[in-house]
């Protein structure tokens, strides 16, 4: 498996004084445009890969959190997909399908400070 470093997590402070955690997640390559972009152009051709993305945002965005981008390497290139035969595990509706790793963000619960170092 690739896709960068699966399960990174940072706590940060932004100039407000907000605080944000930030942390990598798997899921479809499909949804890319989607769920970075709000853009759905490229998932009208699969009516249950859009639902599926759908479904898996609202959850998402119930628990405050926001994807904000793709998972980046040193050198600031988005991460390849990958196949795996265990997509379905990361929400998509099929078990085979190209995942990605997604940066995403929510305001840290009062109390939560900024990561040390």
């Amino acid at each position: 498996m690739t896709g960068g470093d699966l399960g990174w997590r940072r706590t940060i402070q932004d100039g407000s004084g907000a605080v944000w955690e930030i942390e990598t997640i798997v899921a479809p390559a499909s949804w890319a445009s989607a769920l970075v972009n709000d853009n759905w152009s490229g998932l009208t051709l699969e009516p249950t890969d859009a639902e599926a993305c759908r479904a898996w945002l609202l959850a998402q965005h119930a628990d405050g959190w926001r994807v904000v981008d793709v998972w980046r390497d040193a050198h600031g290139s988005p991460v390849d997909p990958w196949f795996s035969w265990s997509a379905d595990l990361h929400g998509s509706p099929w078990r085979g399908a190209d995942l990605l790793t997604y940066v995403r963000q929510r305001r840290a619960p009062a109390g939560v400070r900024e990561e040390e170092g």
